[in-house]
């Protein structure tokens, strides 16, 4: 008795560079994509929902967090892997990515080769890590240097690591807006971090984030 196969990724290049994009998709035909689309993101959804097979979307990381959004709220999302284009991720940006529910994170100065693996594991729901990244995860993190914060303090950063808005820790703490944002900027840099995430993930390796607790 015959079978069908079924139909390779259907990969969506949205927002991607049209050099890097023009590249990457010759790739990753050549390598047995289904069907590999650029699109500057307004048929976006149409695209996802016309594909019966597993999708991967691959979008410029500062553009990530609007497409998720719009996938949460779409029947499709649940079988669409995102991954983040973020030249120089480094440690902090793909551990970052992962967090936020991405399956995989591509540098364009990267080889093609190593962009195509990520993005077909990716559609087969794995997440590719690059051996230096694996090796810095590996490594123990040390509790020296933790700064000492209060506990509304690390009560902020819960809320952030949850999904908070900042406009929601500002009622809960009875700040306006504006002044939620200029003291966590302050908590940000103590905690040696430039970014929301950056912070994140600092607080979390010295257990700052840990309920009734000061770090290890």
């Amino acid at each position: 008795m015959s079978t069908s196969a079924r139909p390779g990724p259907l990969v969506v290049l949205s927002g991607v560079p049209e050099v890097y994009g023009h590249g990457l998709a010759h790739a990753l035909s050549a390598a047995g994509a289904h069907r590999v689309v650029r699109t500057d993101g307004e048929d976006l959804l149409e695209l996802l929902t016309e594909h019966p097979a597993p999708a991967v979307l691959v979008v410029p990381e500062a553009a990530a967090e609007e497409v998720r959004s719009a996938l949460r709220g779409s029947p499709v999302g649940e079988r669409v892997a995102l991954v983040h284009l973020a030249p120089g991720a480094g440690r902090d940006g793909f551990v970052g990515a992962v967090r936020a529910g991405a399956l995989g994170v591509l540098d364009p100065d990267a080889e093609l080769e190593t962009a195509v693996e990520v993005v077909l594991s990716a559609a087969a729901g794995r997440v590719l890590v690059p051996r230096t990244l694996v090796e810095s995860l590996a490594e123990p993190v040390g509790s020296a240097g933790a700064p000492q914060l209060a506990e509304h303090e690390r009560e902020w950063l819960r809320m952030l690591g949850q999904g908070g808005t900042v406009a929601a820790i500002a009622r809960s703490a009875s700040y306006s807006e504006r002044e939620m944002y200029r003291l966590l900027a302050k908590l940000y840099r103590r905690l040696g971090a430039e970014t929301r995430t950056q912070a994140l993930l600092r607080a979390a390796d010295w257990g700052l984030l840990d309920e009734g607790g000061n770090g290890p």
